[in-house]
């Protein structure tokens, strides 16, 4: 598996949205204005699946389906503007369609118009702001929206610093199946920093990120040699009873 950066405020991670369930589409769907078709076929052109790849023909697609007021559609192309993927890059276009999606109640746009916010990319810096809208895609479950939530908190940025609450959405992230959050709970628990050190749960959250994240492998392995045999158990167990409260909590989606 790719193994994802520790730091999530440098990249935007939702060039791809995962949930498309929908059936495929053909063009004369897309033609026709079926927003979804629109979409779907939009994506398809993007990813290359089934059709050549194109990057203009899905900034064409996203295009008139975000002007219909498809989320989705807006927020991907965004994501085009943003990078320079079939349309002159351009961040003050990206942030208009982010902020339109966002405002539709779209959590990853939510997350990427915190983003925007918070680097100063496409508009002023504002911390409050994005502290505003990390909030927003946190509340409606977005496990890295979580994630930069509880950074807000960990650090101060645009809200009053509070290792409580830090904790809080770290570990909503980590349950969540973030890696990245994951990660941090690891380290809490390795360190005794808010939580109370415990060397079995630190090893358990490094154990569920090892695959995703690549300096959890290293904390996972180091924390393991100072285990006696029945603690490495009990991390093994502990790691499958987190993993299967991330299952449920999938499942329950």
């Amino acid at each position: 598996m790719k193994k994802r950066s520790k730091s999530i405020f440098c990249c935007f991670v939702y060039l791809y949205i995962c949930g498309v369930s929908f059936a495929l589409a053909d063009t004369s769907q897309a033609s026709e204005g079926e927003l979804d078709s629109q979409f779907d076929l939009g994506w398809r052109y993007h990813k290359g699946k089934g059709v050549k790849k194109d990057d203009s023909k899905a900034f064409a697609l996203w295009t008139a389906a975000a002007n219909k007021g498809h989320a989705g559609s807006q927020h991907n192309l965004a994501l085009l503007y943003f990078n320079g993927l079939g349309v002159e890059k351009n961040a003050i276009e990206a942030v208009n369609w982010f902020r339109k999606a966002a405002e539709a109640g779209f959590p990853h746009a939510q997350r990427n118009l915190g983003f925007c916010y918070q680097s100063g990319r496409g508009l002023k810096q504002d911390h409050s702001e994005a502290f505003k809208w990390f909030r927003e895609s946190a509340l409606n479950g977005l496990p890295d929206g979580q994630f930069c939530l509880a950074h807000c908190y960990s650090q101060g940025w645009g809200v009053k610093k509070s290792d409580a609450e830090a904790i809080k959405w770290y570990q909503e992230s980590a349950l969540n199946g973030l890696p990245e959050g994951q990660y941090i709970m690891g380290l809490c628990y390795k360190n005794g920093r808010v939580v109370k050190q415990d060397l079995v749960e630190a090893f358990a959250y490094f154990n569920l990120a090892s695959d995703k994240h690549e300096d959890a492998p290293k904390e996972r392995d180091l924390i393991e040699g100072q285990l006696t045999k029945e603690q490495r158990a009990l991390g093994q167990r502990r790691t499958k009873d987190l993993q299967a409260q991330i299952d449920s909590e999938d499942n329950s989606k």
